[in-house]
């Protein structure tokens, strides 16, 4: 798995979805793509684990309870999950990145399967991991960071008030 680079000669980029951009028209809201699939990538699982400032600027969450959590990917062998892929052309990129700012975005690989169980696709997507710490997503979007460059609306660095540690950290701070 690799972070962000990505072919720039690609005619599309695949991503995949793994929380709102599971639903068709929910994707569409923010950014134009084609042939909407249904994939697997492994040793990946879903968790409530992260703030987002979408959730945040939408008013979808609450902050005086502290009800923040959003959906991301965390790493867990032998695991295997189903994801929306959607074919994205580079100038689409940026509504993606926006939409997503706040998690650390990385290559990984996937593959589609036919009726037979048989493997018909396998590529590299895009998709939304949990940052490992606050630290990493301090580095992400630093003024020279990773989403800094790639997001058009600066609008998410007001996310950046909220926490973005992972499960391990926020529940020792519970305990505590």
């Amino acid at each position: 798995m690799q972070p962000h680079a990505g072919p720039a000669e690609a005619e599309v980029v695949t991503v995949a979805g793994v929380g709102s951009l599971v639903s068709e028209a929910s994707a569409r809201e923010s950014f134009d793509f084609s042939n909407f699939r249904v994939g697997e990538v492994r040793g990946w699982r879903r968790s409530f684990c992260q703030s987002n400032w979408v959730n945040v600027a939408s008013g979808g969450v609450s902050l005086e309870s502290n009800e923040v959590a959003a959906l991301a990917m965390v790493p867990a062998a032998d695991y295997v999950s189903h994801v929306a892929l959607l074919d994205v052309v580079p100038s689409e990129l940026p509504g993606f990145y926006e939409r997503e700012a706040g998690y650390r975005i990385l290559w990984v690989p996937f593959s589609v399967k036919g009726q037979d169980g048989s493997v018909i696709e396998e590529g590299q997507a895009l998709m939304c991991a949990a940052c490992d710490d606050d630290a990493e997503a301090d580095r992400l979007w630093a003024p020279d960071g990773e989403m800094a460059r790639r997001c058009e609306d600066q609008s998410p660095r007001l996310w950046k008030r909220w926490t973005v540690r992972s499960e391990a950290q926020h529940l020792k701070r519970l305990v505590s």
